[in-house]
């Protein structure tokens, strides 16, 4: 081939594949950024506000947003942490209230990279033990979400997903 249409074929075989690399990089991000990008229609967010919350035997200081579905108010606070905050040791002291129960009330899991520990815990209605659930996100960013409570688990995954997607 003639030495003067190698440089420009090499050229064009270049920005074909960055092109390439590009786009596949955008339709990626897209598609795992749809799911829960938007609030569900399902959900109505109520408000939100600073409040404190009491996480173990420690009292912290939230951004708290509250979403109502079906009749059940969830809420959302991210605590006011800072960079010497130790994640791990927030989520030991929440799960010290749990010590003495006769079920394993914890569950590990991530969603889209991040921590999540699941509590379970039950509460009396009408008679019956009734199961509700709460998770703490733990981001790599010292962040430190409580979402819940709620008798429905997978509303409060939904929220997680959203808070996650939207932070």
């Amino acid at each position: 081939m003639n030495k003067r249409l190698q440089l420009p074929f090499i050229y064009i075989i270049i920005l074909l594949f960055a092109t390439s690399i590009i786009l596949f990089n955008i339709y990626t991000e897209n598609k795992s950024n749809t799911e829960y990008s938007t609030l569900p229609i399902e959900f109505t967010c109520l408000g939100n506000h600073t409040t404190s919350i009491s996480i173990g035997n420690s009292t912290y200081l939230s951004d708290e947003i509250i979403y109502r579905i079906d009749n059940e108010d969830i809420y959302v606070n991210t605590l006011h942490t800072n960079i010497y905050t130790n994640n791990s040791k927030i989520i030991n002291e929440e799960k010290t209230r749990y010590k003495d129960t006769n079920y394993e009330p914890f569950e590990y899991y991530t969603i889209n990279n991040v921590n999540v520990t699941q509590f379970k815990y039950y509460t009396i209605e009408n008679g019956n033990q009734i199961p509700k659930y709460y998770l703490i996100l733990s981001t790599k960013d010292n962040t430190v979400t409580r979402i819940g409570s709620s008798t429905n688990l997978q509303n409060i995954i939904k929220i997680a997903k959203y808070t996650i997607n939207n932070k």
